[in-house]
């Protein structure tokens, strides 16, 4: 079989034509190809398409390298574990507005191979493997894509924000090529191009979570914040949109007939709902705040 074919390789071993005893053999390099000849652990000829002859003496290998761009797709987590595209490197992290609402759709990057570096791609070849593919990059540089640009770009904007931005657009390209720069010229690679495609549009996501919730029982609460009597405090991970309704929710709740010692308060967010209970203790007001991503239709309070 020739490794060439294979979907997506971007360099491969190849056997050299007419080798012998006393011939090394030759290669032949396509348009949109690069050879590379390495003779006992070094480059020894790097050369463009046309027929090349290769040393005849010692450990010789030679391997083919594409020339053509090609794409990477990450697929942003989704909380219901659909996919956009359905293909696509999954990044193993939600994706977080400044809200903390989940961002899904995909990012697609554009790379090619940077002839001055090409023998670099070697460093992504797996012991025992004679082929690299575009499959190895995306593994490679996911988790560095998440935590050095999606993760920090994203968070700085709400929901309502995100969409149609283009300076998050723009700063996310100049993210890309600033903080992973370093890590794809190592591997002998060059960004060319870099675009978001949101999955859905908020109207499409409430579409889907009426779905979810139509063949989902309700539940899967998880607690996110607490505050506490005695002056315990945890609330870095509740959205701010949510914080700002906690003190009316605390006044409706001590409206509330005297012996009803605990009261909950439902809000609907676009990927989350959450729910801010109160509880009377001595001369004063525990809080929980929960939240699932399975939605709720009653009413805003029960």
């Amino acid at each position: 079989m020739n490794e060439g074919m294979q979907e997506g390789a971007i360099l491969w071993k190849v056997e050299p034509e007419g080798a012998g005893p006393f011939s090394g053999g030759s290669l032949t390099v396509q348009p949109f190809q690069i050879g590379i000849v390495i003779r006992d652990g070094e480059v020894v000829d790097i050369f463009s398409e046309g027929k090349h002859s290769l040393p005849k003496k010692g450990d010789v290998r030679a391997y083919v390298v594409s020339t053509a761009p090609f794409v990477l797709t990450f697929e942003l987590k989704d909380p219901f574990g659909a996919s956009t595209h359905g293909k696509g490197a999954v990044l193993d992290q939600f994706v977080l507005t400044k809200d903390r609402e989940v961002v899904t759709g995909s990012i697609g990057l554009t790379l090619r191979v940077v002839r001055d570096n090409v023998e670099h791609l070697q460093k992504l070849l797996a012991p025992g493997s004679c082929i690299v593919t575009q499959q190895h990059v995306s593994d490679r540089i996911k988790t560095e894509l998440q935590a050095k640009v999606l993760a920090l770009d994203i968070s700085k904007f709400t929901a309502e924000e995100l969409l149609g931005n283009e300076e998050l657009f723009r700063n996310m390209y100049e993210s890309v090529e600033r903080n992973m720069k370093s890590s794809i010229r190592f591997y002998g690679l060059q960004l060319d191009n870099f675009y978001p495609n949101w999955g859905v549009t908020y109207e499409d996501l409430k579409k889907i979570m009426q779905q979810v919730d139509e063949i989902a029982p309700a539940g899967g609460w998880k607690e996110i914040g607490y505050s506490f009597k005695n002056g315990k405090k945890s609330m870095q991970n509740v959205p701010d949109w949510v914080k700002k309704q906690i003190p009316e929710y605390r006044r409706m709740f001590h409206r509330t007939d005297s012996h009803r010692k605990r009261k909950s308060y439902h809000l609907d967010g676009k990927t989350f709902d959450y729910r801010i209970s109160f509880s009377r203790v001595h001369k004063g007001t525990d809080l929980r705040v929960y939240r699932t991503t399975r939605r709720r239709r009653n009413a805003k309070t029960h």
